[in-house]
């Protein structure tokens, strides 16, 4: 789970805090803190960020101080901790309107802390975070990349993202036209899927070869479910470009074997049935080979694509076919 706002004020150290506005944004993510020491703060900010002023920049300067809470709420802080009380004595009513408006926690901090009182806990609790983020990381890391190196295949894949995720997942292969699934009672219909499930595309070398879908319409990854459908991703795209590797192989030396029953360098029937056999193919009884030049090669074959005589065709020049 994030870290976020409301979490920081939970911390043991911090019950004298309170919020001032911008309660809804509570949940705002933290990564960081940080102390306001120029006016224009918020272009260095990175996202995440706590923080923290005596007030002194904006004191009797509402106009900045509206300013700045809107620019600093849109570049992705994730609140501003204030003391009241010496520069500052109560938070004006227009910028309490606009934190709310901007769901933006402005955070009332004790004079009696230092700012080193709030950054050293909130560091210490980021840097955890990041930490258990990392080992959470490597450890699924490990696990798929051994699934991989014992070529357990996509389904033992998804069974353990399942487990991760705690859904029910499918890869639905776009280009063998193929639907793998964590579960054998889990059904995906391929031609809705991706209007009706939360779906994460399969890409290599730039072309998508399929998406990872989640069996749950109403489902939103959290951040250890992202890493995990990540790795998930980079071993199924292994594995087709293994498959892709195996088919062109196959393909060679199938269309080898074509080529020198054609060609006559078969030295025996011993030798057309053992390599047959590699491709499933008989020749026991008739069998003819056939060598076509084809116009409009290009539009005739996306034409034909599907048919089950052009699916028996290898291709050896841009415009001819070996039947």
């Amino acid at each position: 789970m994030k870290l976020t706002v409301n979490q920081i004020l939970h911390t043991e150290g911090f019950e004298k805090f309170r919020v001032i506005c911008g309660n809804r944004g509570l949940n705002r993510e933290v990564s960081s803190v940080s102390v306001i020491d120029a006016p224009d703060i918020y272009n260095w900010l990175q996202g995440g960020e706590i923080l923290l002023t005596s007030g002194y920049i904006f004191k009797d300067n509402t106009e900045y101080l509206l300013e700045l809470i809107e620019k600093i709420a849109k570049n992705g802080a994730a609140a501003l901790f204030i003391k009241l009380g010496r520069f500052i004595d109560d938070m004006p009513d227009e910028v309490r309107i606009k934190a709310d408006e901007l769901s933006f926690p402005i955070v009332y901090m004790p004079f009696s802390f230092s700012f080193v009182d709030v950054i050293t806990p909130v560091l210490t609790k980021a840097n955890s975070r990041q930490l258990e983020i990392i080992k959470k990381s490597e450890k699924i890391h490990c696990i798929f990349t051994n699934i991989a190196i014992r070529q357990e295949g996509i389904g033992k894949v998804l069974e353990y993202l399942s487990d991760l995720i705690g859904q029910e997942v499918a890869f639905v292969d776009n280009i063998k036209q193929r639907v793998f699934c964590s579960n054998d009672e889990m059904e995906i219909n391929m031609e809705n899927y991706m209007s009706k499930y939360p779906c994460f595309p399969i890409t290599v070398t730039r072309k998508t070869y399929g998406y990872l879908v989640v069996n749950e319409t109403k489902y939103k990854a959290n951040e250890y479910d992202l890493i995990a459908i990540e790795h998930a991703s980079t071993i199924i795209k292994l594995e087709i470009q293994r498959e892709i590797s195996n088919d062109e192989i196959e393909r060679k030396y199938r269309d080898n074997l074509v080529l020198d029953i054609i060609y006559n360098n078969i030295n025996n029937q011993d030798e057309l049935r053992e390599r047959g056999k590699l491709f499933g193919w008989s020749f026991e009884g008739h069998v003819r080979a056939m060598i076509a030049d084809v116009d409009h090669f290009k539009k005739n074959r996306e034409k034909n694509a599907g048919s089950p005589l052009w699916r028996k065709c290898r291709f050896r020049k841009k415009r001819q076919i070996v039947l």
